[in-house]
């Protein structure tokens, strides 16, 4: 019973911060690219690639705020030699971010933005079957640290993010931290 009633009261405590200090958010989409160390995952000149979508919930007004986001997405397992967001073997992946984003410059109606993210990258469900042969097992999770620049023009949100990996994608390969580049392109409301 406990362990239901923290979340939930945690939840709606966010909430009612959210409501009481002029929170606002950004549903965006994007397109993400990566790369490991390891041969076999990333080969020489090519890259992972997939897509994602994504809340960013800001809870308090100005120019450091405070942010909770939420992403889902698909990525490729293994390198591919051209990047798509939809071919491929993919991963389907959550990540749960917390941090601080904050106005660089601008004016109310647009400014320049960016972020400090600390990511943490659930891995929901993948094909077992193809990484038998090369006897790699992907991990449950992995974590890593996101930041970005963003412009804001009124309700359109455009941003350029990297997010640096910190713990392996791959059981006891570590070689396979993944560092991620995306695109992403939003409405704030």
């Amino acid at each position: 019973m406990k362990r239901t009633i923290l979340p939930v009261l945690a939840v709606i405590f966010c909430l009612w911060q959210a409501h009481s200090q002029e929170a606002g958010a950004t549903f965006y989409s994007g397109v993400t690219v990566g790369k490991t160390h390891d041969p076999i995952v990333s080969k020489e000149g090519q890259y992972q690639s997939g897509y994602l979508v994504g809340l960013d919930a800001r809870l308090n007004d100005g120019g450091l705020y405070f942010m909770l986001s939420g992403e889902y997405g698909k990525f490729d397992l293994m390198s591919q030699e051209t990047i798509s967001i939809t071919k491929g073997e993919k991963f389907s992946f959550f990540k749960g971010r917390t941090g601080l984003g904050f106005k660089l410059f601008g004016n109310e109606k647009v400014f320049v933005s960016s972020k400090l993210q600390a990511s943490f990258d659930i891995v929901l469900n993948y094909n077992n079957d193809f990484l038998k042969p090369t006897e790699y097992q992907i991990n449950d999770g992995f974590l890593g640290a996101a930041t970005g620049i963003g412009l804001n023009i009124y309700a359109l949100f455009v941003e350029l993010e990297y997010e640096h990996g910190i713990l392996n994608l791959y059981y006891e390969k570590p070689e396979t931290i993944i560092n991620f580049y995306t695109l992403k392109v939003g409405v704030k409301f």
